[in-house]
């Protein structure tokens, strides 16, 4: 792909096109077999960027937030950061996933699988 077409979008009626034009081809078991055999052992580097983009806290507001809950409560800690309780209720539990501890494993899709 050009480096000047990343992060750009389609315009709807290209879209559109695109749609009516793809419309009705099916795939070759040869051109499947191809792109499964190009999809194993990739890893998926996009999913790691929209974990972190939508990650509420960095690490030191999580350490913030831990210093916080040992004098209030979760309600008045959730209130205070603009986040729902059960956010704030994970963190405490230690079942908020940071960043760095998501692992992503690509698994193939099913019609892709071997009988």
């Amino acid at each position: 792909m050009l480096e000047t077409w990343k992060g750009r979008k389609h315009k709807p009626e290209s879209i559109k096109k695109m749609i009516m034009i793809r419309k009705g081809k099916k795939n070759t078991e040869k051109s499947k077999d191809l792109v499964s055999e190009k999809m194993k052992g990739r890893e998926i580097k996009w999913k790691d960027k929209l974990v972190e983009a939508k990650r509420k806290f960095t690490d030191s507001d999580l350490k913030k937030i831990k210093k916080d809950l040992q004098k209030m409560m979760v309600k008045e800690v959730a209130d205070k950061y603009g986040v729902h309780r059960t956010t704030i209720s994970k963190i405490k539990k230690g079942e908020y996933k940071t960043f760095k501890q998501k692992t992503v494993n690509y698994v193939k899709p099913r019609r892709y699988h071997e009988s």
